[in-house]
């Protein structure tokens, strides 16, 4: 009736508006036709905006949410703001009202408030509509608090109370008025503000403004129903609350007879007879629901002062009386009283028997529903729940467990869908609780802006879901009653009971009932999780998003300790159910939950398959003496810095996958940026990270180039997230080396030490975050300092600077207490200062930064034991790519360095020879003390303590005790520390007891040469220190003999017999025959020259040293250096590269036979190498021969003197010099000093020679090219002329500008001439070390230094220039063009760098005379053979006179450098691209080639191959008909304008194959003999210009040229000329062609025989190789291709959509290195000589013509593969004349002979070529010289 009656009132409105002629309200309602309202509309700008919101109110009533919503209500308040819009004020007031109330009803805050404002500014006189325009604002003034309001912060709760309390002033003000809808317009208003605090702890606070809303509403009759009902029900529950029974059940009757509707019926009879009952005192209670509610009421009443046993006797009482029998036996299940006793008596036994027993009675209740039914199930649900709710408030945890179990037993979800489908179908008639609810939300959820009516059904299952929550907590608290966290494993229990003594530990159980155990534990976990899931499906069912929150926020807090030990795994199904359903319901405003949960679900996703890197360590461990010895340390191989390699299981992409989108999906989100919705940054931070490593795993970049700016311009709340995004971001970056971003983050992390806000937050937070802090500053440090060493260049300086940041690394570590870091620090340390070691001044700069280390170092190992084990940084978060691990294999560390011992103790003894460089002894001596007590007492201590002897020796103290540190050493290294004692102690005795040790702890055979060292050194000392000559000759007689009684090498046992007489030629060691030498010489000069045997010694230590020299030359055997790599030649070999290098003549070993050989004689480097390398002592090198022990300094400076004198005698005067200044330094005699200064005079004049002979030979160069500069000053310094006076003064002048002139010229001579050498050094450093950057770029300026110069030296660098692509480059790059036929021309096109200089060069071999033709000028000039014999004696002697000039040049070349247009060059590149069929690229072809021509244009002029025309032979007029005829057809068929483009493809094929086959197929064989191959083209392009047709060029276009091919460098060309054959296809003559056969998948086929012979410097391909016609399957294989033809790109409809659909699955990497340029190199890197292809797509017509005309002229005619393209390009180039000029014969046209001479006669007849694309679409990679045979 109602619904009727409110119909049937808006129709009677309606009507009587449409009366009144209102055309608003007809526009409004629609009560006119469309076209009558849109007519309207137009005139009325009132209309247009009432129609916009009225069409915007009918799509909300649809329940549809327009898209553009916020602009289109922007647009009308825009439109009603205008001042030109004509409308009365009064309508402007209303539409902004009715504006803004839609605005607020749509959220569209900003709108609202400008509608309010613009209400303001009218200053509204009627009242009713000021208290409109006033609850607006208060409306309004709550909508801006936004998504804070769900958060119920203390601020946000008072702000809303405060606008509530407005709104009953305005109330008031309303009642005043006495305007009914002015009346409900504020309540309705007021409503709406209280609704959110209706929570049961604020909704006292909203008591007082709904009492007044129902009294006014009530009071004024109002027609809102609905509302009042609302309202008294709120009441009803506020006083409920309140234990104000009475005015509770008042405010029910009252909403009772209010709900017309039914709406809330069934709900408020159940609270109203609920609080009827428990208002009756004396009446006896029969219903068991009333019992239960009555009992549960008295419960909640209950005070904290009540004894758990009462408050759980009410509770139990409820229970029992809704479930009499049921209730108690599920109660018992946790009562182990009564649990039957086991019979073994166990734990595990007892507790298996309390799982048995809690199963059991818990089923009971599953039958409890079974046999109650489903009567009054509304009533128990809320029952049930109460009593549940009540048991957990108090903590009656076993009470609460029961009542959720029979609670739920009405949730039907738990049942599955097929039985529940099967209940229903087999009793329809019974309608569940799920099907009323699955009614309900299909009729509400249709839509978000759908208004949700209040159902039973709908708050029954909120209680359902409320209930699930209890029910999950009150499990995990069972599951802590057992010792066990959720989702955790059962723990086994402490065996705690006494055994007897020799009780023997063995298992007491079965170990069924242990699983029995902990499976139950497993179930209890599996329960609590499903109820936390399913209470989120309630939430997503009723689209209520505040339960799925919860439910996140349950499940997140529960399992806090899986995530936290990276367990996530374990849960990732529920965690991504959750996050399903929370994208489905929203948020609820908390934005952190939502990416807590995305991070714990993306990291259950990855972290099963993120891999573990192996990491290898070397285990070798090498102790030094210390850091001075570091420098005679063998060199060692450097090996790259790089991660390790992770492969991921391919089974694990999709889960990575899922983890990428869900972390998207999460950093979506607004972040702590938006204070709507904060997010902790720390908690952005761990989203990133997860998303960081989930890119890794699959390999996706990331896009890093803006990192930093935007961690330098975000605004840092957390200043240390600030810190360790700088940390991050600085580690990462230097592990991908870029060493600008590494330098600006460190920096700025490290500057954040000083600011005052971090070190604030930094005390705040404690210690932990102190030590946090220093760390990150500890890994930025050291990884600016790796940064600065990547990137000295050279810098001895920079050094420095990275040795100082590794400091702070150090120092921060120390701070930080991680033993860890400080080490790591260390070793980088160590290696940047490595350098410095060496030298005592370098060294005393590293003493502060030592010291600073061993402290920092102590610090943090004191501190080692005090960590946490599992307190470590991980820079990303995972253990894999932890800071420390990774950095403890990266780079290099030197040996010993690689272990923490030996590294502190290096420190240690350089921070002791730091102190000994000053001769700080006592200093010295406390440093290696405090080492000694500091280090753990292991072998690495022995340097220390070998210093420690060394200076208490020299301090003239005790060493005895240090020196039985080294008793277990060898007795070579105790005979080495005794004999470094002997030169160190102070007094004789010392030193003599320690020589008599170093000789007698020498017992062994194998250490006899030690001790004849020692010996000799001894006897040396002994005549030094005025001993008796006696001793000492006893020693050295003592040494001879055991060198003479050492059995030589190499000698059989009967040689070894007593009566054999020892020789010299028996001794073949150099070690031993270098030490006799050293002994006859000691005895010589002991003895003295007066001595008998003075001769002798000097006679027999001449005759070892022959030996020598006879015994060294013939023992090493040289090795073979062909397998290895070629070392890159010499400077000198650079400096002279047009000259080929003189072959050797004889064998490696062979020896110069007199001494003229001797003096020019160059040792070959593999002799050296076997010198050098010889292990078997039987050579001289470094190892064999001992460096004297020059104790004598004066000794020491001779040395010098006669080394510099041989200096200056090789003309080497640089090194004389330096060796005389040594020399000098030590000092000498007067004689010395004289021979010294006369020495050092001819090196500074020899040095001063070289110089000016170096000077003559550039000053020619210099003449060619002069300096700008030079050339200004020659313009300046003009010669004036004769006829004008000059001054004296003016005379000066010129004279003083000359001569500044000539300085300056003579140093830019020097400066060019040292550049010039500086980028020769360059280029062989970069040859050297595979530098090919640096190669490319040091060729390219001397090709800027040899241009003007040498063009050939120019050409060659330019070519040098392009190989920097090349996998290695060949040190023979200079002579690979003498090694190239006569007939290639090399042409080079070059871009520099930016594109704004193009080189363009050629080189070619000079061609030498032909002999026939010089064969005929003889035979024509014979009569001149009768010349004079005085003539013939000139001719003789000028041939004698040019025997000694050097050989004529074969090589000659041209070079040219011109500024290009790059603007230009990139649109002819893109209008290149923009065509890729060539059916419609014919027109735009000709504008390409035209531009490309243009562009090319400066150094095209240098191309002239007009040279190489052959002269004209005479034609006879038979020849020259027969030319007539055949090129008149071919003229005839090839001209025809109508004839079509596949057509005329034809067409030229039959010219060029089948008309030349038939003319000579008889003699084929004897012209391919005599045949020439013509002219080659090999044109060297950048990849740039590579996709240009080049061979279209005008240049080209010559007749003698027969091939122009491409290729990407010289080197590439010249691997492909002269690469290996395989073995099965050698090159072969035609013998060889007949005797071959064929391979194994052509067996039963005839092997084919051209019989056909190779052309000059040609290479034949065998024919029967030829497998591949077709290669769909990629099947071949590359490296044993020599001619590779690619017949693709071809286009058609089907294969268009074939290639597309292929090509969907490709990256776009993938799909670049199909393009032609890049496919062609591919293939050139496998080895594939020869490669034919297209450039660009074409029909298939068009290449199955090419394809045809390919296999004709190679196959059948014969021809070479640059033929054969030159054939191809040539047939369809057609020459064409102007009509006018054709001169037709008979019934053919003129042939080319005929238009030549008619060109000549007639200069204005004009013929030129109309080039057709598919001419030139196929083009040659390679070698053009390849034929088959």
């Amino acid at each position: 009736m109602k619904e009727q009656f409110e119909k049937f009132t808006g129709n009677l409105l309606k009507a009587i508006d449409f009366a009144l002629g209102d055309s608003s309200l007809r526009v409004r309602y629609k009560l006119m036709e469309e076209s009558q309202i849109q007519e309207e509309i137009q005139h009325s700008p009132s209309l247009q905006i009432i129609q916009k919101i009225q069409s915007i109110k009918q799509q909300m009533d649809e329940n549809v949410i327009p898209q553009d919503v916020a602009t289109e209500l922007s647009k009308i308040c825009g439109l009603l703001k205008n001042r030109r819009l004509r409308l009365i004020r009064n309508e402007k007031i209303l539409l902004f009202l009715e504006l803004a109330r839609l605005s607020l009803r749509l959220n569209c805050v900003s709108v609202a408030a400008s509608c309010i404002n613009e209400l303001k500014n009218y200053k509204i006189q009627d009242l009713g509509k000021q208290i409109e325009l006033d609850c607006l604002e208060c409306d309004f003034e709550v909508q801006k608090l936004g998504p804070k309001i769900p958060t119920y912060a203390k601020s946000v709760v008072e702000a809303q109370l405060k606008v509530i309390q407005k709104m009953e002033l305005i109330l008031n003000r309303a009642i005043r008025l006495k305007d009914p809808n002015v009346i409900q317009a504020v309540c309705t208003t007021q409503w709406n503000l209280c609704l959110p605090l209706l929570q049961d702890n604020l909704q006292h606070h909203v008591r007082k403004p709904l009492l007044a809303i129902a009294e006014i509403l009530e009071k004024i009759d109002s027609m809102l129903i609905l509302l009042r009902c609302q309202v008294h029900m709120e009441i009803a529950r506020i006083e409920e609350k309140g234990e104000r029974i009475e005015p509770a059940m008042e405010h029910f009757k009252k909403a009772l007879d209010l709900d017309n509707n039914g709406q809330y019926n069934e709900y408020l009879k159940m609270a109203f007879h609920r609080l009827s009952v428990n208002t009756t005192l004396y009446k006896p209670v029969v219903r068991l629901e009333d019992q239960a509610s009555l009992m549960v009421e008295q419960a909640k009443k209950g005070t904290d002062k009540d004894s758990v046993r009462k408050k759980r006797s009410l509770l139990v009482n409820a229970g029992l009386a809704l479930a009499p029998e049921a209730f108690q036996i599920v109660l018992d299940s946790e009562n182990e009283a009564k649990v039957a006793s086991s019979k073994s008596k166990g734990q595990i036994s007892y507790l298996c028997a309390k799982v048995e027993h809690h199963t059991r009675n818990v089923e009971k209740a599953d039958g409890h529903l079974k046999r109650l039914g489903r009567e009054n199930e509304k009533e128990r649900i809320k029952l049930w729940s109460e009593i549940a709710k009540t048991a957990r408030k108090q903590s009656v945890w076993d009470v609460c467990r029961a009542a959720c179990r029979f609670c739920l037993l009405y949730d039907d979800s738990q049942l599955p869908k097929e039985s529940k489908h099967t209940k229903r179908k087999k009793k329809t008639s019974v309608i569940t609780l799920e099907d009323t609810l699955d009614h309900e939300i299909s009729a509400q959820t249709e839509s978000p802006l759908s208004v949700r009516l209040f159902s039973l059904s709908r708050d029954l299952h909120r209680t359902l879901a409320e209930v699930r929550f209890i029910n999950a907590e009150a499990t995990i608290q069972l599951l802590r009653m057992e010792g066990v966290r959720l989702n955790d494993r059962a723990i086994m229990p402490a065996d705690t009971s006494q055994h007897p003594l020799g009780h023997s530990l063995h298992q007491h159980w079965n170990d069924s009932e242990w699983n029995t155990y902990s499976n139950w534990i497993t179930r209890l976990s599996k329960y609590a999780m499903e109820n936390f899931l399913r209470a989120a499906k309630i939430g997503e069912e009723l689209n209520e998003a505040w339960i799925v929150h919860n439910a996140v926020v349950y499940v997140l807090n529960h399992n806090k300790h899986l995530i936290a030990s990276r367990r996530q795994r374990e849960i990732v199904e529920s965690l991504n159910f959750l996050f399903t359903t929370i994208r489905t319901t929203g948020h609820c405003g908390n934005t952190a939950i939502l990416v807590a949960l995305c991070n714990a679900l993306a990291r259950g996703l990855i972290l099963p398959w993120i891999p573990k890197p192996v990491v290898k360590i070397d285990e070798k461990k090498v102790i030094e003496e210390g850091p001075t010895k570091r420098k005679k340390a063998a060199k060692v191989h450097e090996k790259p810095a790089s991660g390790p390699t992770l492969s991921v299981d391919p089974a694990g992409v999709p889960d990575i996958r899922a983890a990428i989108e869900v972390c998207d999906y999460a950093m979506n989100l607004p972040d702590g940026n938006f204070p709507e919705e904060p997010v902790p940054i720390a908690l952005r931070q761990e989203i990133i990270a997860t998303w960081v490593k989930a890119k890794q795993l699959v390999q996706q970049q990331i896009a890093s180039k803006h990192l930093e700016k935007m961690t330098s311009e975000c605004n840092w709340t957390d200043p240390m997230v600030h810190l360790q995004t700088l940390t991050r971001l600085t580690h990462f970056a230097q592990t991908t080396h870029d060493h600008e971003l590494v330098m600006a983050c460190a920096q700025k992390a490290l500057e954040l030490e000083d600011e005052e806000q971090y070190n604030t937050e930094a005390k705040k937070k404690g210690m932990s975050d102190y030590m946090l802090r220093n760390e990150m500053l500890s890994i930025a440090a050291c990884a600016q300092g790796k940064s600065l060493m990547e990137n000295l260049a050279g810098k001895k300086h920079l050094r420095l600077v990275a040795s100082n940041s590794f400091v702070k690394s150090a120092w921060y570590a120390g701070e930080a207490e991680n033993l860890g870091l400080a080490m790591i620090a260390a070793r980088h340390f160590w290696n940047a200062c490595l350098p410095f070691i060496a030298s005592s001044v370098d060294r005393q700069q590293l003493k502060k930064p030592t010291e600073i280390i061993l402290k920092s170092i102590m610090k943090a190992a004191e501190a080692k034991n005090k960590q946490d084990p599992e307190h470590m940084i991980y820079l990303h978060q995972w253990p894999t790519a932890e800071f420390q691990s990774s950095s403890s294999s990266d780079g290099h560390f030197y040996p010993g360095a690689d272990e923490d011992l030996t590294l502190r103790t290096f420190l240690y003894v350089l921070l002791f020879q730091v102190y000994a460089d000053k001769n700080d002894w006592e200093a010295g001596l406390k440093v290696l003390d405090e080492a000694v007590q500091l280090l753990p007492r292991t072998k690495h201590r022995l340097p220390i303590f070998k210093h420690l002897i060394m200076v208490k020796a020299r301090l003239g103290r005790n060493y005895i005790m240090e020196i039985q540190k080294f008793k277990d050493e060898s007795e070579d290294y105790l005979s080495s520390m005794w004999h470094r004692l002997a030169f160190v102690s102070t007094d004789l005795v010392g030193q003599l007891s320690c020589y008599q040790n170093a000789i007698a702890v020498l017992q062994k055979k194998e250490s006899e040469l030690k001790k004849v060292d020692n010996i000799l050194g001894f006897a040396e000392w002994l005549y030094c220190n005025q001993f008796p000559l006696s001793d000492s000759i006893k020693h050295l007689d003592w040494a001879i003999s055991i060198l003479l009684h050492l059995i030589p090498s190499r000698r059989s046992h009967d040689e070894n017999d007593s009566n054999h007489q020892i020789t010299t030629e028996d001794f073949k060691s150099i070690k031993q025959l270098e030490a006799l030498v050293r002994a006859h010489t000691l005895m010589a000069v002991i003895s003295g020259h007066g001595s008998p045997s003075h001769q002798h010694h000097c006679l027999m230590a001449y005759a070892y040293v022959i030996r020598i020299w006879q015994t060294s030359p013939t023992s090493p055997t040289p090795k073979d250096r062909s397998s290895k790599d070629k070392s890159p030649k010499s400077l000198r070999q650079m400096q002279s590269f047009v000259k080929e290098r003189p072959k050797r003549k004889g064998p490696i070993d062979a020896l110069p036979a007199n001494v003229e050989e001797w003096a020019n004689y160059d040792c070959p480097e593999e002799i050296r190498d076997a010198f050098k390398q010889d292990p078997t002592g039987y050579a001289l090198n470094r190892d064999n021969v001992v460096a004297p022990e020059m104790n004598d300094l004066c000794a020491v400076s001779r040395c010098l003197y006669l080394l510099a004198v041989l200096a200056n005698l090789e003309k080497n005067h640089r090194q004389s010099k330096v060796l005389i200044e040594k020399a000098q330094l030590i000092g000498g005699s007067e004689q010395f000093w004289h021979r010294s200064t006369m020495c050092l005079t001819d090196a500074i004049l020899g040095q001063d020679k070289e110089e000016e002979d170096k000077m003559v030979e550039v000053k020619p160069c210099i003449e060619k090219s002069p300096s700008p500069e030079a050339e200004e000053k020659s313009e300046e310094v003009k010669v004036p002329s004769n006829s004008l006076p000059l001054s004296k003064k003016q005379v000066q002048e010129y004279k003083r500008k000359a001569n500044e002139f000539k300085r300056r010229q003579s140093w830019n001579q020097k400066y060019l001439f040292q550049s010039n050498e500086v980028l020769l050094q360059c280029i062989n450093f970069a040859l050297n070390n595979n530098m090919l950057d640096i190669l490319a770029s040091a060729s390219l300026e001397m090709v800027e230094y040899f241009g003007r110069i040498d063009p050939l030296s120019a050409s060659q660098f330019l070519a040098l220039h392009q190989a920097w692509g090349n996998l290695s480059i060949s040190t023979q790059h200079f002579n690979i063009m003498n090694e190239l036929p006569p007939n290639f021309h090399v042409i080079i096109l070059q871009h520099s760098e930016d594109r704004s200089l193009l080189y363009g060069a050629v080189i070619e071999k000079i061609k030498l005379p032909n002999p026939k033709d010089q064969k005929e000028k003889k035979e024509k000039g014979g009569h001149q053979k009768e010349k004079s014999g005085q003539q013939k004696e000139k001719s003789e002697q000028k041939k004698e006179k040019q025997k000694g000039k050097p050989a004529q040049p074969t090589l000659q070349a041209k070079i040219m450098r011109s500024p290009v247009d790059s603007v230009m060059f990139t649109n002819l590149l893109e209008k290149n691209s923009e065509y890729e069929n060539e059916q419609y690229f014919a027109a735009e072809f000709q504008d390409i080639t035209k531009a490309m021509e243009e562009y090319l244009k400066p150094v095209l002029s240098l191309f002239d191959f007009s040279e190489l025309r052959p002269p004209t032979p005479a034609v006879s007029p038979v020849d020259s008909g027969k030319t007539k005829t055949g090129d008149s057809g071919k003229s005839k068929r090839s001209s025809s304008p109508k004839a079509k483009a596949g057509d005329t493809g034809k067409s030229k094929v039959a010219e060029t194959g089948k008309s030349k086959t038939k003319l000579k197929d008889k003699n084929v064989t004897a012209q391919a003999g005599t045949e020439d191959m013509g002219e080659c083209m090999i044109l060297l392009a950048d990849k740039f210009l590579m996709e240009l047709p080049l061979e279209s060029l005008n240049i080209f276009q010559e007749e003698v040229i027969t091939s122009v091919t491409r290729d990407f460098s010289l080197q590439l060309f010249y691997n492909r000329l002269h690469k290996e054959e395989p073995d099965n296809e050698g090159k072969r003559d035609s013998k060889g062609a007949k005797d071959s056969k064929p391979k194994g998948d052509r067996k039963g086929m005839k092997p084919v025989n051209l019989n056909r012979v190779l052309l000059p410097n040609c290479i034949a391909i065998d024919i029967n190789n030829v497998k591949y016609v077709v290669d769909p399957y990629n099947d071949v294989k590359g490296t044993d291709c020599q001619l590779m033809i690619l017949s693709e790109l071809v286009h058609s409809k089907s294969s268009y959509v074939r290639v597309a659909n292929l090509d969907l699955d490709k990256s776009s990497l993938r799909l670049s290195l199909e393009m032609p340029t890049e496919t062609a190199i591919i293939l050139s890197l496998i080895g594939v000589r020869c490669i034919i292809a297209n450039q660009w797509y074409s029909l298939p017509e068009e290449n199955g013509t090419r394809l045809e005309s390919l296999c004709e002229n190679l196959l059948k005619v014969g021809k070479t593969t640059g033929q054969a393209i030159r054939i191809l390009h040539r047939s369809k180039t057609i020459v064409e004349e102007s009509p006018e000029l054709l001169k037709v014969e008979g019934d053919h046209l003129e042939s080319p002979e005929e238009k030549k001479e008619d060109q000549k006669e007639s200069p204005r007849k004009l013929t030129h070529y109309l080039i057709h694309p598919p001419a030139f679409n196929t083009v040659l990679y390679g070698l053009p010289n390849m034929m088959f045979a």
